[in-house]
């Protein structure tokens, strides 16, 4: 006895997907002619009813830009993206030490990029590389028998991420500390004796790691790798 049914993932509504009876056209239209545009509010008016898609949550996604859409079919053609966020002293940077074996061991390729708040320079003032650099060569790359290096300068620009990933070919996976603005998935961590609050839950927020319990769904011990690593292994697949 309904005439509007819409999509539900069993944590919010997305009316964008649903079945509205052609009886509703004209009181819809009254609706939007008041210049209103908020489609639940509306279906919350007339008789509607929610349809659970709580097994298929990871279908609905909500995309505001074309960058957060690129980033997202990024596992379907390039490798997997997670960031791992959180405040100075969470411990980002020791988790990561601990986690990369554990995902190595499972013969997964792991990537990393690491975002840091200084003016970073890998190469060393004064050797060739350095002075050539600083004559104007742009890009550099730096190597030797064990590993190479690429560096490129961007003074009047932003960071652009998608362009540092595109480095990554033949990994399964790239581990991203930092970078909490950008579109990922992402874990975010926390801790007990921060002086900060506990980040809020956002649409790319996949799990949250702490030392004290929270009710979050997929809530992670931060003291636990295991846990954590299985997590991890688990949204891979």
């Amino acid at each position: 006895q309904v005439e509007i049914a819409y999509a539900h993932d069993g944590e919010r509504p997305h009316p964008t997907f649903a079945l509205i009876h052609r009886n509703v056209a004209k009181v819809l239209n009254d609706y939007l002619q008041t210049g209103e545009r908020r489609l639940y509010q509306f279906f919350r008016q007339q008789k509607s009813v929610a349809v659970d898609f709580s097994e298929r949550k990871e279908a609905f996604r909500n995309f505001n830009t074309l960058e957060e859409l690129a980033i997202a079919e990024m596992p379907r053609t390039k490798p997997a993206v997670l960031a791992i966020t959180g405040y100075s002293g969470t411990g980002k940077t020791t988790l990561l030490e601990k986690l990369l074996p554990k995902l190595t061991a499972c013969n997964l390729k792991v990537g990393l990029i690491k975002h840091s708040h200084h003016n970073i320079d890998v190469d060393k003032k004064g050797k060739d590389s350095h002075r050539l650099r600083l004559a104007g060569a742009n890009p550099t790359a730096i190597a030797c028998d064990e590993r190479w290096a690429l560096m490129t300068e961007t003074p009047e620009q932003a960071i652009n991420f998608q362009q540092i990933i595109a480095n990554f070919k033949e990994v399964d996976l790239v581990l991203v500390e930092g970078f909490k603005h950008e579109a990922l998935p992402k874990i975010q961590l926390h801790r007990k004796d921060l002086d900060k609050p506990l980040p809020k839950l956002d649409e790319w927020t996949i799990a949250t790691a702490t030392d004290y319990p929270i009710e979050r769904e997929n809530r992670l011990d931060i003291n636990d790798v295991d846990e954590v690593a299985e997590f991890v292994k688990s949204w891979l697949k």
